[in-house]
């Protein structure tokens, strides 16, 4: 549904129709988003984390519950849509994610919440938590081996964390399967979001342009 809408250039109307659904759901969000809903957002979700550490959300048991399920897939197919519509949803989305996990159990999508909780925590100022839990999403693709988010954890992993604490010609090889993997799932947004990242950080790194 996200993507048959943002062809049609209706990105508004993909996070539209999936916060409704969301709502059929049980979960709803501010209409307008601001910082005090992001920090009240961000110390609720660090109180809900307590003292687990990463090794401890790695090893979350499996997420059971269909609707759930169904909550993570859609927060994780809206988010893209949010970041250009509305940013400031971006990190409560990535909070809901990562208590959904925590309350009912790792899935599929956990993934792509635990990434972008990661740069979430890198734009707090804490690149390090924000490196592990990148590190965190790309444990959980061994786990839940599903193409249909690997390709958005390779891109953002890699194009929005990674770099803050590695040499950038170490995320070329996540970039280049994030961009394989998403043209051969069909996933063409974030294959293109791959590909164009590889080809500026060729270009940081000296490759010429042609």
């Amino acid at each position: 549904l996200q993507y048959y809408n943002i062809v049609q250039d209706g990105i508004v109307k993909a996070l539209n129709t999936g916060l409704e659904v969301l709502k059929l759901l049980g979960i709803t969000f501010p209409e307008n988003p601001n910082q005090l809903n992001i920090l009240a957002g961000l110390i609720n979700t660090k109180l809900t984390l307590g003292i687990k550490r990463i090794d401890d959300l790695a090893n979350l048991p499996e997420m059971t519950d269909p609707k759930q399920q169904a909550a993570m897939r859609i927060l994780s197919m809206i988010l893209s849509s949010a970041i250009y519509v509305k940013p400031q949803l971006v990190p409560l989305l990535a909070f809901t994610m990562v208590k959904l996990c925590i309350k009912y159990g790792n899935s599929p999508d956990a993934s792509v919440g635990y990434v972008y909780y990661g740069v979430v925590m890198c734009r707090q100022g804490n690149i390090s938590l924000g490196y592990q839990f990148g590190q965190l999403a790309i444990r959980m693709l061994d786990k839940f081996p599903s193409r249909s988010t690997a390709s958005r954890v390779y891109e953002v992993f890699s194009g929005l964390i990674e770099h803050q604490k590695a040499d950038i010609k170490s995320g070329l090889g996540y970039l280049m399967a994030g961009f394989q993997i998403g043209m051969e799932t069909g996933d063409l947004e974030y294959a293109t979001y791959a590909i164009c990242i590889y080809s500026s950080h060729k270009l940081w790194m000296g490759e010429p342009l042609d």
